[in-house]
């Protein structure tokens, strides 16, 4: 069976709509990187942020080994990026869930 135009359109909608949330994801992801990651800032282009937040993460792991990396899995949830609850307080959960629906929205799809 074939589409009909309308259903064409409304995938080509989802599409662009699924598109620009990534898109969006990318850009918030990029401004928080600017702020954690020396020699980044603002006006640092995403090509150039990703550059700086590779070398920092290496230096980090050559200074720190892998252990950090280690308890970065062990602390955070690997499907929602949310620390797991035995470790930190119901309160600051539930504001790290707010805080990442509103970042990556509510399906939590990396």
């Amino acid at each position: 069976r074939l589409a009909t135009p309308l259903e064409c359109m409304q995938r080509r909608e989802r599409h662009n709509n699924k598109e620009r949330d990534r898109r969006r994801r990318i850009r918030q992801c990029c401004d928080e990187l600017n702020l954690l990651v020396p020699f980044c800032s603002s006006e640092t282009d995403k090509a150039t942020t990703l550059q700086w937040t590779t070398a920092f993460l290496k230096y980090i792991r050559e200074i720190h080994g892998d252990s950090l990396k280690q308890d970065f899995q062990s602390t955070f949830s690997v499907k929602t990026g949310v620390m797991k609850s035995s470790i930190v307080s119901s309160a600051l959960e539930q504001q790290l869930n707010s805080s990442t629906k509103e970042t990556y929205g509510t399906s939590n799809q990396w």
